[in-house]
């Protein structure tokens, strides 16, 4: 298991969110407490995204459920347990579901819905201690942990069936008291309450960094109680920050304390800037038996095999594979025997059958729970697990026992196998070689200052080993010596500086301090003495470094050139001379020299000062090579020939060196000297300069000088130093200065006396004293003012600034040196540290969330949101909105170039929960059954708990419930969302109501009227009685009496009130006076229809019930009725009124008179003389009817109906006068006495094209006269019995006729069609549509319509459409015709379709040089309407396919391609590429077309003598081995000389491979 030194944190974590938590609130502080409604806490457990606190009680394994945010409201839910009241010990939930450890029942792993439904067994959680469990929780992973309070150990286990995953870790101080664990899933920490060792009472709650098990942080609980029973660990609490939830046994108390909200980071002692770890890999050891034939297994025995392992190496995990054969596995025993003696039963009588095939192994399923077959791994029977032979060594004799206990059966053991592997690490055997291992470094950049080192050893005996470091360069030291100690481990940090263990030695670790990091660190490990054996289980590197910076300021330098372009040869010596204008002493020259001349070694060249100093450049005999471009520099490359054509620095030949003219005055003439000292080569000098260093005036009269040095590391400083030199002969009036980047200044020396005359001295923190006097002498000496260590600990990146004050004038000087070294380690790279707020954490969608981050550590740091909305984006403060409703966990995550970190801020985007809650009623008797309804609104889910006030209470939206006894009961209701709570109270009284049943005595009679009533009350009282009479009079006695003076309808109204209620009831009180009536009618005679208004006029007391009766069989209950008389007659209308105290009648005589009418009529009205006519009056209206009828002849007739003769023809019209006595009617009706006109219309033509002539005849009959009379239609008339007519315009035109005599007129109507003649001019539009084929043809009709149409195409369809779109599919010349018709006749027109659009010709081939035979693909890419084709290939080979095709060569040659298309009108298109394919023979490798000796003879020349590839490469491969070597020129002259075979052609004669 890796030890913390293994482990490297670095991330902080700090959640800061919307709270009201006191800002000084520190971990461990209480929040708020409540006491458990349960009697028995054990374990609690958070619903994560919800305020969901889910609480255990150990008593009756029933769970409360609370709102974290309000703990003092109790529980809202009660969930039962899962297998009834079996003990419970662990609750945990994954959002989804509750998982509950229940350790009472055989299966101990059982998994509810969040309500407790669906109870559902999973399987056992076996602890690896087999001790109690107290407390389980889920990590991020969604393994499930539990806590072993008996062996003090937390170990892993499946969500799946609890079985054990085999991890652990153990107690934080190895044992003690304390049950329960949680997760913090931000820090993947587990927080753990516990006492120390012995400790009967809890104290601390410990983060513990698993699963390692490794404690990092913690807080002091003991103020609590001493019997914390459980723990969760809530990121967002009641406060919206992270909280610790705890359980306390003893107190019966729920408590929320202030968490820590970062997350713990170990204490590292160091920090460096490399940490390598190795961590050795074991390997498996595996031992088989029976080592002969398999084994029988005999019925009633016991079968024994043995296997004998020689590795000795103690076994830190064991498995056994078992393959045996029996019908009945029940029947057997399987043991397994250890060389120590140390046994386990595998396998105790599980069922099963067959092939008993499986893999006893820890990290199995459950014992019995897969098949015995099934090669499934599955843990031993037990009692115990196969970890009781880990530490055992592996070699020795281990049995296998197969005992059959059953008779009836037997089988065989096939095989057995042991597979054993040490514990981590590399093996460490007695009096073996030495054992090593290395880390290799190679990100190592300086120095190393300094190293620790971690080392981990499982040893029986350490005292035995060797232990030792050797590094890159071979530095090495002992780390552990045999050391005199009987430890079987060591788990150690070796380190220098006391925050470790020193080496044994020999040597220290500090030895390898000033060496290089970079390469290979040798660990090595050796055991002396013969007995146990080992394991290097892991060892750490830890490495600091430190950079050294040094900048030096280069003073500003002067040139002087001359370019003279002199001849150099061997005749005469060249001199060139500069004479310098420059002044000074020289303290650095370089000469920069020109010169084009071939073969140098001829030259001799040297430079003589003004002082006639001179050094050589070049002496001749000194390289072969042409031109110099160089510059000659002390400072440059050592002198070597091959440099100066290149422009580069070089160091002068000698004898002589540029340095022998420090000192000198530069002003004055410097002379160059260049002898050619051979014949035949020549050159120029084409220019050479000097270039001198110019130092740096420090004098009163320029003013300060400033000198600035950049430092571009970002390096933490450690020490710092300062070299200067200055020529002054008056030192002591100089004042220096050194300031930092940062800003920081340290004063190197002020204005005092000096008996130097220069400056030359290293400013450092370890220097002698300042002392002026000394200032000239190299010393190192520290600052007049500060010390170089002021600047420690910030960073070297910046300007620093050097300033030199002469603080005096008279005397000058220069400044010669300055240089700044900086001595420092890298910034160490500090993780993220992250705060997050938002300006709301909860509200209704859309909710608009700005959200801020401080982010501090090592920049840039880059930080990322997840809105868990699907959204993301990266900055520091976003402004985001939530659309939708829900939890979102928002993820915050700070990353930089040394790690990251993460937070979480929970945002509820909700509406928050409002009420407008009802009871169905307040008041009642009892049992009450009251309805609420919760009204609930608000963003789901939403919890709902109601009081009753009578000790009940409901978890239902909308309970029922009944209150049983009487009382006032308060009902409280709270509902609660994410987004907080809301409450409603109700006041419930349950009694026995009032009830009042009145009665009155009489209840009616004539004034004046006494009345007694009584109340009839009855129920709880007291009662409070008030009557209300009717009359403005009242009363409160219970049974009083009234007299009611006056007459009227009253209502006595009684009002009963009692604590439960009211009831109000009414009796009717009537006090009558006798009706009367004065009944008038508004008319009492008059013609029908006769409408009488009536009116009765009543009085007396009421109700007054009137009935009109109005003799003509209807009546009304009105007492203004209107009523109308529709017949004439006698009528008496009677009205009778009534009220209660009697009845009175009127009566009206009412004569109504019905007016005459006549409606004349004649039989018959017509015909010839004599004409006899029957007349009827048709009268009616009130008689006696006086008749009057005049015939119109002169004849009168006083008959009601008289019968008349007309003697004469005519018209004749008689007249009726009926009189009685409402007033007369008349009437008329007409006679006619002659012969009636007919007319039978016809016309010779009825249609014909314009102009028609038509000849028309009325065939009229009757009495003469007939006048007759023709409408044409056309605005045209005529008259006479026959007429002709001219209709010049086309038309439909209506002929009309009238015919009139004597006795009347007879009309009738000839329809006439004139038309328009009838013709058509067709049209034809080719490529309708975008359709080469289509034709879009027109009739363009003439004449008058309508048209009807017969189109024929010319290929044998037909259409009737107007203009229809035809599409021939192919084309050609069509003759189309169209038929016209109309009412008038019919008109055939022709028209010719030309769907010929000419070709265009055009193609390509895929490639067009080969080996014959050769395939080409030639793709067509003619144009146009194609109706035929032909492919020529120039080979004699032709093809006509229509569009692409294919072609095969299969001879050699060059050969033109031509295609031709046509078409259906027989145009043609021609395309031709000449030469366009080129077909090689098989072996004509240099493509002259013969096969012949040269091709052998270019295939070698190409293969090996460097001559140009085939341009057909593959040509040369003439065995189609797939490659071009000797064998195939070998090939090639083979076939050419001895008959071998044929050079072969590739697939399809392609020239690539």
């Amino acid at each position: 298991m890796p030890r913390p030194w293994l482990t490297v944190v670095a991330a902080l974590l700090l959640i800061v969110s919307v709270s009201e938590l006191d800002a000084q609130a520190l971990p461990g502080d209480l929040i708020q407490s409540a006491v458990f409604a349960g009697t028995q806490p054990i374990d609690l457990c958070h619903l994560p995204g919800t305020n969901d606190l889910y609480v255990l009680d150990a008593s009756n394994g029933s769970t409360y459920r609370y709102d974290l945010t309000n703990l003092a409201a109790g529980p809202n839910l009660t969930i039962s347990n899962p297998v009834g009241t079996a003990a419970t010990t662990g609750i945990t939930s994954d959002g989804f579901f509750l998982y509950f450890a229940v350790t009472g029942h055989a299966q101990t792993f059982w998994r509810t819905d969040l309500l407790g439904g669906s109870a559902t067994a999973l399987g056992s959680i076996s602890l690896p201690g087999f001790g109690s469990l107290v407390g389980i929780c889920l990590d991020s992973a969604g393994n499930l942990w539990a806590n072993d309070v008996t062996n003090d150990t937390y170990s892993k286990h499946s969500i799946a069936d609890g079985s054990y995953l085999g991890v652990s870790f153990p107690h934080p101080d190895g044992s003690g008291s304390g049950s329960g664990l949680a997760f913090r899933s931000d820090c993947e920490l587990f927080e753990i309450p516990h006492g120390g060792v012995g400790a009967g009472r809890v104290t601390a709650l410990t983060s513990v960094l698993g699963p390692d098990g490794v404690p990092i942080d913690g807080i002091d609980v003991s103020a609590i109680g001493p019997l914390i029973r459980g723990v969760e660990a809530v990121l967002i609490g009641s406060t919206g920050l992270f909280s610790i939830f705890l359980v306390e046994g003893s107190t019966n108390q729920i408590y929320e304390m202030v968490g820590i909200p970062a997350c713990p980071v170990p204490e590292i002692p160091e920090l460096m800037d490399i940490v390598r770890c190795s961590q050795p890999v074991p390997v498996a050891s595996t031992a088989c038996g029976p080592l002969a034939a398999p084994l029988a297994v005999s019925d009633l025995a016991t079968t024994i095999d043995t296997i004998a392992p020689t590795q000795t190496f103690p076994i830190g995990d064991l498995d056994l594979a078992l393959d045996l054969t029996h019908p009945a596995p029940n029947e057997l025993t399987i043991t397994l025997t250890a060389p120590n003696g140390t046994a386990l039963t595998l396998h105790n009588g599980l069922p099963g059958g067959g092939n008993f095939l499986v893999v006893f192994d820890d990290e199995g399923a459950p014992y019995g729970s897969s098949s015995l077959s099934s090669g499934a791994r599955m843990r031993p029977a037990g009692p115990g697990l196969l970890s009781a032979f880990h530490g055992i060594p592996f070699a020795g004799l281990w049995t296998l026992s197969v005992t059959d206990g059953i008779s009836g059966n037997s089988g065989a053991l096939n095989s057995w196998c042991l597979t054993a592997s040490p514990n981590p690490g590399l093996l460490i055997d007695p009096v073996g070689t030495t054992v090593t291992d290395t880390i290799t470094i190679t990100e190592g950049s300086t120095t190393i200052r300094d190293v620790n080192v971690g080392l981990e050893i499982t040893h029986p005996f350490i005292a035995d080993l060797t232990v030792a470091l050797t590094g890159p360069t071979g530095t090495s030291l002992t780390l552990h010596d045999e050391s005199v100690i009987t430890d079987t481990v060591i788990v150690k940090t070796y380190d220098d500086d006391g925050f470790g263990d020193s080496p044994d030695g020999p040597g220290l670790l500090q030895d390898f301090v000033g060496t290089t990091s970079n390469g290979v660190w040798t660990l090595s490990a050796l055991d002396s003495f013969s007995g146990e054996t080992g394991t290097l289980d892991g060892w750490c590197l830890h490495l600091d470094e430190f950079t050294e910076r040094e900048f030096c300021h280069s003073p500003p330098r002067t040139i002087d050139c001359v370019t003279p372009g002199t001849l150099i040869d061997q005749t005469t010596p060249v001199t060139s001379s500069i004479n310098t204008l420059l002044t000074g002493a020289i303290r650095d020259l370089d000469v920069a020299l020109d010169i084009g001349h071939t073969w140098i070694g001829d030259l001799d060249i040297t430079v003589e000062s003004p002082a006639a100093t001179s050094i050589v450049f070049l002496s001749s005999g000194s390289g072969n090579l042409d031109d110099i471009h160089t510059t000659f520099d002390d400072e440059g490359s050592p002198f070597t020939p091959v440099l100066l054509p290149g422009s580069s620095r070089v160091q002068p030949q000698g004898p002589g060196s540029l340095a022998d003219f420090d000192g000198e005055t530069i002003d004055g003439t410097w002379n160059l000297s260049i002898t050619d000292a051979t014949s035949g080569d020549d050159g120029i000098l084409q220019s050479w300069c000097l270039d001198t260093q110019t130092p740096l005036a420090v004098s009163n009269a320029g003013g300060p000088l400033l000198i600035t040095y950049e430092v571009p590391d970002d390096i933490l400083i450690e020490d710092l130093e300062l070299h200067l030199r200055i020529e002054h002969p008056l030192p002591g009036q100089l004042q220096m200065s050194l300031s930092s980047p940062t800003g920081a200044v340290i004063t190197l020396m002020t204005v005092s006396p000096a008996a130097a005359t220069g400056v030359d001295v290293t400013f450092a923190a370890d220097g002698v004293p300042f002392d002026s006097a000394l200032i000239g002498n190299g010393l190192r000496m520290q600052p007049a003012v500060g010390t170089p260590l002021d600047f420690v600990g910030a960073s070297m990146q910046g300007t620093w600034t050097l300033t030199v004050i002469d603080a005096i004038a008279g005397a000058d000087g220069v400044l010669t040196d300055a240089c700044l070294r900086i001595l420092g380690d890298e910034i160490p790279c500090q993780p993220p540290i992250l705060i997050v707020s938002a300006d709301t954490i909860s509200g209704p969608s859309p909710l608009a969330v700005d959200f801020s981050t401080t982010a501090s550590g090592t920049q840039p740091i880059t930080i990322a949101w997840n809105f868990a909305d699907g959204t993301s984006t990266t900055g520091t403060g976003p402004l985001h909105t939530f659309q939708a409703e829900g939890s979102y966990p928002v993820t915050v995550t700070a990353t930089n170039a040394c790690g990251g970190t993460q937070t979480t801020i929970l945002i509820q985007v909700c509406n928050p929960i409002e009420s407008n809650a009802t009871a169905s009623t307040l008041l009642g008797a009892p049992p009450l059954t009251v309805d609420f309804t919760s009204g609930a609104t608000g963003t789901a889910p939403r919890t709902y708990f109601w009081e009753f006030g009578d000790g009940a209470t409901s978890t239902v939206e909308n309970p029922s419930h009944i209150f049983t006894t009487a009382g006032t009961y308060p009902v409280n209701f709270t509902g609660t969302n994410a987004c907080g709570l809301v409450q409603r109270q109700f006041l419930i009284t349950v009694c026995e109501p009032v009830t009042a049943l009145p009665t009155a005595t009489p209840q009616s009679g004539a004034p004046p009227l006494e009345v007694q009533f009584d109340a009839g009350a009855s129920g709880s009282g007291p009662f409070f009685y008030t009557w209300n009479f009717g009359d403005g009079v009242s009363s409160n006695a219970p049974n009083p009496t009234h007299t009611y003076a006056t007459p009227g309808d009253y209502v006595a109204t009684l009002t009963v009130i009692n604590s439960c209620g009211t009831d109000v009831r009414v009796l009717p009180i009537g006090v009558c006076a006798p009706v009367t009536t004065a009944a008038t009618a508004s008319t009492t005679g008059g013609a029908v229809p006769l409408t009488v208004n009536f009116a009765t006029n009543e009085a007396g007391s009421a109700p007054i019930a009137v009935n009109w009766d109005f003799g003509d069989g209807s009546s009304s209950t009105e007492s203004l009725p209107s009523h109308t008389y529709t017949t004439g007659g006698i009528f008496t209308a009677t009205v009778t009124a009534t009220n209660g105290c009697g009845t009175t009648t009127e009566s009206f005589t009412i004569t109504p008179c019905a007016p005459v009418t006549v409606a004349p009529t004649a039989t018959p009205d017509s015909g010839s003389a004599p004409l006899v006519v029957s007349f009827d009056a048709n009268a009616l209206g009130t008689g006696p009817l006086n008749a009057f009828w005049t015939f119109g002849d002169g004849s009168i007739s006083t008959e009601l109906n008289p019968i008349h003769t007309f003697s004469t023809d005519g018209l004749y019209p008689v007249q009726i006068t009926v009189t009685n006595s409402c007033g007369s009617a008349s009437g008329t009706v007409q006679v006619a006495v002659c012969g009636l006109v007919s007319i039978a219309p016809t016309a010779d033509l009825t249609i014909g094209n314009a102009p028609l002539t038509v000849n028309f005849a009325s065939g009229e009959l009757g009495s003469s006269p007939i006048a007759t009379t023709w409408d044409f239609g056309d605005t045209n008339s005529s008259s006479g019995a026959t007429t002709v007519h001219t209709f010049s315009l086309p038309g439909s035109y209506l002929v009309s006729v009238l015919s009139t005599n004597t006795c009347g007129s007879a009309t009738g109507t000839v329809a006439i069609e004139v038309c328009d003649a009838v013709g058509a001019a067709p049209t034809a539009a080719v490529g309708a549509n975008g359709i080469a084929t289509a034709v879009q043809f027109s009739a363009l009709p003439s004449g008058s319509g309508p048209f009807n149409y017969v189109w024929n195409f010319g290929d044998g369809a037909t259409s009737t459409l107007e203009n229809p779109l035809h599409d021939y599919g192919v084309g050609g010349l069509y003759a189309a015709s169209v038929t016209v018709s109309n009412p008038c006749g019919t008109a055939t027109a022709s028209i010719t379709a030309d769907l010929c659009s000419p070709p265009n010709a055009g193609f390509s081939a895929n490639t067009t040089f080969g080996i014959a035979p050769f395939c080409v693909d030639f793709t067509d890419l003619s144009s146009g309407q194609i109706a035929s084709s032909l492919w020529s290939f120039g080979d004699g080979n032709t093809d006509p396919t229509i569009g692409d095709t294919a072609h095969t060569f299969t001879s050699a040659g060059t050969f033109d391609v031509t295609l031709t298309v046509a078409n259906a009108c027989a145009v043609e298109s021609t395309a031709t590429v000449p030469q366009m394919v080129e077909v090689l023979a098989p072996g004509d490798v240099n493509a002259d077309g013969a096969l012949d000796i040269t091709d052998p003879i270019a295939l070698l020349g190409y293969i090996f003598g460097g001559q140009a590839a085939p341009e057909c490469l593959r040509i040369a491969d003439i065995n189609l081995d797939g490659i071009v070597d000797i064998t195939d020129p070998i090939s090639l002259l083979f076939w050419q000389f001895a008959a071998g075979p044929a050079p072969l052609s590739p697939p399809c004669g392609q020239c690539n491979f």
